[in-house]
C-alpha cells in the first residue's frame, strides 16, 4: 500500500463488558489497520490503563495515561516504522528514535517514561501477533520489556533517571535519581 494512499486518523470505539470499559484505537499503518484495547480508568476521564512489566516490582502492572497522548505516541511510532521497512529491526528502530526524541525534548529518561514507552510498543506488536493468528503471552511480554530496558540502560544510560520514594511526613514523595551503571 502506498504510503500517501491511507488515512493516518485514529478511530476509537468505546464497549462495556462484564469486565469494565474498554476503548479500542483503530489506526493505519502501511500494512493495514492496526487495533489496540485498553481497558478505561474508572473514574478518569480521557485515560486509559496500560499493561506493563514492571521489573521492579516482578509483575505485570498497569500504567495510567491519557487517551490522546497515547494515540500521538502510537502514531509516532507508526510514523517512524512506516517511514522505512526495517522487517524485524522496526521495532528497535522505533524504539531508538522515539526514545532519543524524548530525550532531546525533556533531557533524560525516566524508568516510568521508558515502561510506558515499551508497554506501548509491546501492545503494538501483540496487537500484530493477534492479527496473524500468533499467540502472545505475558512471558512475551516480559522478555520484550527486559530487552528494551537493557537496550535503553546500554544505549541511553547517561540520560536515564530511576524514581525513588521517600517519606515526607505522612506522604510518600516521588523523586529521581541519576542511573549508575
Amino acid at each position: 500500500m502506498d504510503s500517501g494512499n491511507y488515512q493516518k486518523k485514529c478511530v476509537k470505539t468505546y464497549q462495556s463488558t462484564a469486565e469494565g470499559r474498554f476503548v479500542s484505537f483503530r489506526f493505519m499503518m502501511k500494512t493495514g489497520p492496526l487495533v489496540i484495547a485498553c481497558r478505561v480508568m474508572p473514574g478518569v476521564e480521557q485515560a486509559i490503563s496500560i499493561p506493563f512489566f514492571d521489573p521492579r516490582a516482578g509483575q505485570i502492572s498497569g500504567i495510567g495515561y491519557g487517551e490522546q497522548d497515547f494515540i500521538d505516541d502510537i502514531q509516532e511510532f507508526i510514523n517512524i516504522i512506516d517511514y522505512k521497512d526495517m522487517g524485524d529491526y522496526a521495532f528497535y528502530n522505533a524504539f531508538d528514535v522515539f526514545v532519543s526524541k524524548h530525550i532531546q525534548t525533556y533531557g533524560r529518561l525516566i524508568d516510568t517514561d521508558l515502561f510506558r514507552i515499551t508497554a506501548e510498543l509491546i501492545l503494538m506488536m501483540e496487537a500484530l501477533a493477534v492479527k496473524n493468528g500468533i499467540d502472545f503471552t505475558d512471558d512475551d511480554r516480559i522478555d520484550i520489556t527486559k530487552a528494551f530496558v537493557n537496550r535503553a540502560i546500554d544505549q541511553f544510560s547517561g540520560m536515564f533517571y530511576v524514581t525513588r520514594y521517600r517519606i515526607n511526613g505522612l506522604e510518600l514523595e516521588a523523586y529521581i535519581e541519576k542511573y549508575i551503571k
